[in-house]
């Protein structure tokens, strides 16, 4: 089977974040240094061990932050990880007059997993192609909320720490949807 194409990768990548569905044939993945191809939780063909062809997510989350804001969340990410007995996955690039990306993964067994897969692209002035989207943070995994709840509580407070009024949540369609209840309302920022 033909490798495919940068762009065509691209597309790919941004109708599976739009849509909210990871899709993997194992057959036909381009192999780079962001695809995880191992037997860690990160390599999300794992999802798919009763015959799914695709997982949507259990809940996503657009953060509002900007590229600048990439290495912070990247930092936070790593830091959650660590601190939630999760493994951690950065499989970020920067190619410089091409594309800068933003892949971050966090799982563990009997957890959920919790993707970012970003692209900006030089030639739209690495601009998102929705302006004012920010980035999607998708939860999958096959699970009792139980099993994702408490995960995503954890998260969430993090993110509204350190990016007050910028978590969003959004339903399969990429719509702006309310703050799910089990979340509860966000803590207020301290006046400084």
């Amino acid at each position: 089977m033909a490798r495919m194409s940068h762009m065509a990768r691209a597309v790919l990548v941004f109708a599976a974040s739009s849509c909210c569905v990871v899709a993997c044939r194992p057959d036909s993945a381009e192999r780079s240094p962001s695809r995880v191809d191992d037997a860690s939780c990160h390599d999300l063909r794992r999802q798919f061990v009763n015959g799914q062809t695709r997982i949507s997510a259990v809940l996503l989350i657009g953060l509002k932050v900007t590229n600048d804001d990439w290495a912070e969340l990247t930092r936070l990410f790593k830091a959650f990880a660590e601190s939630h007995e999760l493994s951690f996955h950065n499989g970020s690039e920067s190619r410089p007059g091409v594309v800068e990306t933003l892949y971050l993964s966090l799982c563990a067994p009997n957890q959920p997993n919790v993707e970012i897969g970003e692209q900006r692209w030089a030639y739209n002035g690495y601009a998102s192609p929705l302006p004012g989207r920010g980035i999607v943070i998708g939860f999958y995994g096959d699970m009792t909320e139980a099993g994702w709840h408490p995960v995503a509580v954890e998260l969430v407070k993090a993110l509204d720490a350190r990016w007050p009024n910028s978590v969003r949540f959004l339903n399969g369609g990429g719509y702006v949807i309310d703050r799910p209840d089990f979340l509860g309302e966000p803590a207020v920022p301290a006046q400084q």
